[in-house]
């Protein structure tokens, strides 16, 4: 979460960086999102601005970049202030560029966190433009924390912000690689 936000048709909202590397620490997408919260506590999202990367280091496609304020795109809910088991919404909603519908398939979830055991979580299923299906974990603290798994190696994404419980301790190598891997931020227009 950067300390900068953006208006989006007279809403404030708050901008999001988010990385994927490799392994290895090599960039393969960066990413800005915009988020606002309601004064319910329903998080929605105004617009993700995507560059994904070659092996080269060079970007190659900006494929996924919408706007609602453009692309004829509708705000989306990325998450409810009081979710329940079966509540359903759409977390994109830009098709062909960008859809995903949202299922709630669990609250009060448990994952392991950087310093123990974190609760309150929510599981949800994300139904996607392709029919394909992941799993994805939200925690308190956090926003999104983890997208599939590590023991069915499909882990594609997990929280490396400062979260509420973070360690005072160096970065771990392959986060640190991966920070390295990142292009300094261009200012947002």
């Amino acid at each position: 979460v950067l300390d900068e936000y953006r208006t989006v048709m007279g809403v404030e909202t708050i901008v999001v960086h988010d990385v994927v590397t490799t392994e290895d620490g090599e960039l393969i997408e960066d990413t800005y999102d915009w988020f606002a919260q309601d004064q319910d506590g329903n998080v929605w999202y105004f617009g993700e601005d995507v560059a994904d990367y070659d092996e080269d280091g060079r970007v190659v496609s900006n494929d996924g970049t919408w706007f609602f304020d453009k692309d004829n795109a509708q705000v989306a809910m990325i998450t409810a202030a009081r979710p329940k088991v079966g509540n359903v919404w759409l977390a994109e909603d830009v098709a062909p560029i960008a859809w995903a519908q949202v299922t709630v398939k669990a609250i009060d979830v448990t994952a392991d966190g950087p310093s123990g055991p974190l609760t309150g979580g929510l599981l949800v299923s994300e139904l996607h433009i392709d029919g394909g299906r992941e799993d994805k974990i939200f925690m308190p603290g956090y926003g999104e924390f983890r997208t599939g798994t590590p023991t069915t190696n499909d882990l594609e994404a997990l929280a490396l912000m400062v979260p509420i419980d973070a360690l005072q301790a160096p970065l771990p190598v392959a986060l640190d690689r991966a920070r390295h891997a990142v292009p300094a931020a261009a200012p947002l227009a």
